[in-house]
């Protein structure tokens, strides 16, 4: 029996009627003839023991429910699929792994080293090389390098003219099956030159109808010419910049006012021709403070809003605008929270088709010592600044007269400068 397991780690998983689901092949018709589900503890009366290839799903607890009512009879799976590695536990795939046959079963772990990796809520102790990195993930613990030594986390950023080696037991998938040629652009230089679009996937551009708007900001933000966009919210008026309490609540409200118009202006397309929006925030106080807004217009299909830690390996859309609007940035659990180069990594490569970033200075050039000190803050802020010298010099709008450091950026007085306000 063939019997190939996918399993995908969920933090919370809920109690449902059914726990696992599972396709069962009809190889003379070389195709999945339908998907059934049964509880995890009745997986084995259901499917019997047969020379029938079946792909079962399921998560990492259901498939110990699964182990716990095996028999003597079956002697495991002989593939067994871990999906989103860099999340999952060492600890936690174990019980999955318990699962592969012991003598022929083969382990394949999925993942993207760039993304999210598990929460670790103790400090471990830092350990030779050659030894594996049990208390992390699963991807990071089973990616070795030629001499068996672990790649531990500093060596899995790209830097200039770097090519990635991972070592021998991992293979990089270097087709990009989600965005357009523009967008994929900058993402080689995070994945590498020779991650390139797949030659089946059809090129995806926006739609010319997108900036109609009379708001030039909004013309340009939502141009299909630029494939990423800096919005940056500036405070002119120094009573305001006093006031950093005050000051960040201004920030908000701006950033809600962006997200509005730009939301309105994709909404008045035609439905035929209108992109998908997905809204990223990283803090919940975004994405409530977003969501009161957009319920005012109750006949506009909302999009879906959310945080960056929910989105991984979920939704992907045309158009994704990424909520990085914060001000006040003293406290340093704070800096480490919004400079997290996964987070920022996570936060873009949902988009299909462009990127709208809502940022400030504070972001894009902070004047703390800590940032440039701290290694982790120091590859997020590095992230934050490829994205603005990419948007530099990647804009096909050069032909107007602006300033070199404002192509691709636009700039945003916040609410209660209206006086001030231009188009920058």
């Amino acid at each position: 029996m063939v019997l190939k397991i996918s399993t995908v780690q969920k933090q919370h998983h809920k109690t449902s009627d059914f726990d696992i689901i599972y396709l069962t092949d009809d190889s003379k018709k070389n195709h999945f003839n339908g998907i059934k589900k049964c509880r995890a503890q009745n997986l084995m009366s259901e499917i019997g023991i047969n020379d029938k290839p079946i792909v079962i799903g399921g998560t990492v607890w259901d498939w110990f429910k699964v182990r716990k009512s095996w028999n003597s009879d079956w002697v495991g799976c002989d593939i067994m699929i871990i999906d989103e590695g860099s999340q999952l536990l060492v600890s936690d795939a174990s019980i999955a792994i318990e699962c592969l046959n012991p003598k022929t079963g083969k382990l394949i772990v999925a993942g993207d080293h760039m993304q999210f990796g598990p929460i670790l809520r103790a400090t471990y102790p830092t350990f030779p090389l050659n030894h594996p990195l049990i208390f992390g993930s699963i991807l990071q613990c089973l990616m070795r390098k030629e001499n068996g030594n672990v790649i531990h986390e500093e060596n899995l950023i790209l830097r200039e003219g770097q090519k990635h080696n991972f070592g021998p037991l991992t293979a990089q998938l270097k087709e990009n099956w989600r965005m357009n040629e523009k967008l994929n652009s900058f993402f080689q230089m995070i994945y590498g030159k020779d991650y390139k679009i797949s030659s089946l996937k059809e090129t995806k551009l926006l739609p010319s109808l997108l900036f109609e708007d009379p708001d030039s900001r909004i013309q340009r933000i939502l141009s299909p010419d630029s494939a990423i966009i800096l919005v940056k919210l500036m405070a002119r008026n120094k009573g305001l910049r006093n006031n950093p309490r005050t000051l960040e609540d201004k920030f908000l409200q701006t950033e809600v006012e962006v997200v509005e118009k730009i939301y309105i202006s994709i909404n008045n397309v035609e439905e035929t021709k209108k992109p998908s929006l997905l809204i990223v925030t990283p803090s919940h106080r975004q994405r409530i403070a977003i969501q009161l807004k957009l319920k005012r217009y109750p006949n506009i299909n909302l999009q879906i809003i959310d945080t960056t830690e929910k989105m991984q390996g979920k939704e992907t859309a045309d158009i994704v605008i990424a909520c990085f609007g914060f001000y006040n940035l003293d406290k340093t659990s704070k800096k480490e929270f919004v400079f997290k180069i996964n987070r920022w990594n996570v936060a873009t490569s949902r988009a299909r088709s462009k990127v709208i970033i809502i940022t400030t200075d504070k972001m894009l050039d902070p004047e703390d010592i800590e940032i440039s000190i701290n290694k982790k803050m120091r590859e997020g802020r590095a992230f934050l600044n490829m994205i603005e010298n990419w948007v530099q010099n990647n804009d096909n709008n050069i032909g107007e007269k602006r300033k070199r450091e404002n192509i691709g950026i636009i700039k945003w007085t916040i609410s209660g400068d209206e006086k001030k306000q231009r188009n920058d």
